[in-house]
């Protein structure tokens, strides 16, 4: 089923409505819905109650009762609520469409008469109305919150506000002021972003106002009880003063009331009290093209919001009649209604009903959650105010430490956001990961360690196997403020042979078992002996000079209860490249075998006042085809920054003699080349907290020889770089 929709707005003499039209054939939805209407809303004065008119049908269909005297009403733009103004009890009583019963009641300073509702519905203007209102404040009303604002200071002496409406295209609105005793008469303007009056007029050929916008804000009308309709541009309403200034003045006689456009701007409806009629004027022409008997004393015109219909109250008679704006005729006249005097029209729509209205930011004709669209026409997701799939909870806004936070979980530490006297909160309640279970900061601390050169060992023939112990230093770089704290120090084998680590690291070997934690003073270091053991069975060489190479890596960490975050985690760990040669397995010959010998790390400081420091590190290869023939065969160096800055390492060249660097070079059997790898260190990528506490990064070297070679575990190394830049510190 297709639905075709156009949004309309009308503002029936006090009031806004907007309204969405639905053209189609009727459909069922789950859960089963109601297609929306249009309804018009009419205040009985005498009869301290507001009746609800069904346009289309023209009947009653509800009556509720209100404070006392009614005199203004409007609809909110998206149709849900009615306000209703009563004087007499100084209260704005809000109305629920859906259900028509009072939702709310307003108490107000001043007694409220006209009511005007803002285009995005965010707040109502009752306007002062009836005798002894001197000086009164035209209440400001939160609608959503359901209170008066403030007031705003709106009359000179004895005044009341006659009638409010407001520019479609900007935050302008304007009042008229009719006065019970003095002869004052003033057009006011006003801006309802920031509730200030721009400026007024006084209009001594008039008695009261009631006015009348076009469509695009550009002309308004203005209906006064002197017998004329005036014109003129909108944006001068409170700065003319006098009649001249207008642009037409057309007379009618019989005591001119409410005035309004249709939604085409074409024609204007004004209802003359005196003579029982309607007026329709040419807005381009300014003539009177029609006039229309009606009901006795009409005094407030309603417009449908596809111009349809004209709907006019006739206090006298007690009666609500319908114009056909097409005939310009009376095709319905409604009784019943009392003392009437103001009415609005709502399009009273509903959410599921299948059409986009104002205030919905979707509408998939039906009442499900979680479908991409909810239940409150809003699309589906934290902060709609309808806790779905995956919420704890939806409280209809995206602010946090409400009790319902902006992730739309509880507000709890461990909810993933930050809230209240909470420090930080990861989404978990787990200590050491930099945001502590209890929603604190993981204390910091820096430990690193040392850089380790590469070791290169030799089991003997005949020997099964041998051991070997290396030292590993970590250092506590917890320089400013000073503080000793216990550093462990943790060995993984990422490579090597299982049997390659034996036991722990040892801090303290005068003290049986291994000790691989130690308490280390701010700035100190202290040495663990690490035990190794390489099994002749593990191995299997190509010759002495193609040993296999394989890596373990050693972690400094802090420890503390509750866990700790390192402020420089790139030097908490450091590699060892291990060289075996195998002198129990056959030298081989066969061609061709390559060999990358292992790097030292390189440790480079930045002098205060420094940019950059260059350095050139020398890189061996070797060609381990012991009895290959002369010239040998060629090999080729290729490098990467890998975790390094970008342009930290240059291209790699063999022969420094020649303008272009050389990366491949030939090299004879059982001999060795080596090549100059250019560093640029580059201080504005490298941050040091002290001269203890290096930035480390990694370089990644590869030898590439013809073929295949046989052991390839030595074609490739890592050359590591401590940065140390004083001007950080």
């Amino acid at each position: 089923m297709t639905y075709t929709s156009t949004l309309g707005c009308v503002r029936g003499g006090l009031g806004f409505a907007f309204a969405v039209f639905v053209a189609g054939s009727p459909v069922f939805l789950h859960p089963r819905v109601a297609p929306a209407k249009q309804v018009a809303y009419v205040t009985d004065i005498s009869g301290n109650q507001v009746h609800v008119i069904d346009v289309g049908a023209n009947t009653i269909s509800a009556t509720i009762p209100v404070a006392a005297t009614p005199f203004g009403v409007a609809a909110t733009p998206d149709g849900t609520e009615v306000y209703v103004g009563s004087t007499a009890s100084r209260v704005v009583t809000v109305v629920r469409t859906a259900t028509n019963t009072i939702d709310a009641t307003i108490p107000t300073s001043s007694q409220p008469g006209p009511i005007l509702i803002t285009s995005d519905g965010a707040r109502a203007y009752a306007g002062p109305h009836g005798p002894g209102v001197s000086s009164a404040g035209m209440a400001v009303i939160d609608v959503r919150e359901r209170t008066v604002v403030h007031d705003i200071v709106v009359g000179y002496g004895d005044q009341n506000i006659e009638d409010l409406v407001a520019d479609p295209t900007s935050t302008v609105a304007y009042y008229s002021l009719c006065s019970w005793a003095n002869p004052y008469y003033n057009i006011v303007g006003f801006d309802t972003a920031t509730d200030t009056l721009l400026g007024d007029t006084y209009a001594p050929w008039g008695l009261c106002f009631h006015l009348a916008l076009s469509p695009d804000g550009h002309w308004a009308y203005i209906s006064a009880t002197n017998g004329f309709v005036y014109v003129g541009e909108a944006a001068k309403l409170y700065l003319w003063p006098r009649e001249g200034d207008f642009v037409a003045s057309i007379p009618l006689g019989g005591n001119p009331q409410d005035i309004v456009v249709t939604p085409d701007g074409a024609f204007a409806y004004v209802a003359v009290s005196g003579l029982n009629v309607v007026n329709v004027i040419d807005t381009a022409t300014y003539g009177v093209t029609a006039t229309i008997p009606v009901g006795a004393s009409p005094t407030k015109v309603a417009i449908t919001p596809d111009g349809d219909f004209v709907y006019v109250t006739n206090q006298s008679s007690g009666s609500v009649s319908v114009i056909d704006t097409a005939t310009n005729g009376v095709v319905a006249t409604v009784p019943g209604v009392g003392q009437p005097y103001a009415i609005a029209i709502a399009w009273v729509r509903h959410c599921g009903d299948g059409a986009v209205d104002p205030g919905e930011e979707c509408d998939d004709g039906n009442l499900v959650d979680g479908d991409g669209c909810d239940s409150n026409c809003k699309t589906t997701g934290c902060g709609n105010g309808i806790v779905t799939s995956g919420e704890v909870c939806d409280d209809g806004n995206l602010v946090d430490g409400d009790g319902c936070d902006s992730n739309c979980t509880l507000t709890a530490c461990g909810n993933g956001v930050r809230a209240g006297s909470e420090q930080c909160d990861d989404g978990n309640l787990i200590d050491g990961d930099g945001c502590q279970a209890n929603c604190t900061l993981t204390p910091q601390h820096d430990s690193a360690v040392a850089p380790l050169p590469p070791k290169t060992y030799t089991i003997p023939a005949s020997e099964a196997f041998v051991t070997k112990k290396v030292d590993v230093k970590v250092t506590n770089a917890d320089v400013s403020p000073p503080d000793t704290h216990r550093i462990q120090l943790i060995p993984a084998n990422v490579d090597c042979p299982a049997d390659t680590l034996v036991g722990l690291p040892d801090f303290d070997s005068k003290t049986p078992g291994d000790q691989d934690a130690i308490d280390v003073r701010a700035g100190g270091s202290k040495t663990a002996a690490v035990a190794l053991r390489f099994d002749s069975t593990s191995y299997t060489g190509f010759n002495r000079k193609a040993p296999h190479r394989c890596t373990l890596r050693f972690t400094a960490t802090t420890v503390l209860t509750g866990g700790a975050v390192d402020p420089r985690p790139s030097n908490d760990t450091a590699i060892l490249e291990l060289s075996i040669i195998d002198k129990n397995d056959p030298e081989l010959t066969t061609t061709h075998e390559s060999v990358l010998k292992s790097t030292k790390p390189v440790k480079a400081t930045i002098g205060h006042g420094k940019i950059t420091l260059t350095k050139n590190v020398p890189v061996k290869v070797v060609n381990a085809d012991i009895g290959e023939a002369a010239p040998g065969h060629t090999i080729t160096l290729t490098v990467t920054d890998s975790d390094c800055p970008v342009g930290t390492v240059g291209t790699p060249d063999f022969d420094t003699s020649t303008p272009a660097p050389d990366t491949s070079v030939t090299v004879a059997g059982a001999a060795t080349k080596t090549a100059m790898l250019p560093l640029t260190i580059d201080g504005s990528a490298f941050f040091s907290p002290n001269g203890k506490s290096p930035m480390r990064c990694t370089v990644e070297l590869t030898a590439t020889g013809p073929g295949v070679d046989p052991e390839d575990t030595n074609n490739r190394t890592k050359l590591v770089i401590d940065v140390i830049d004083k001007n950080d510190f």
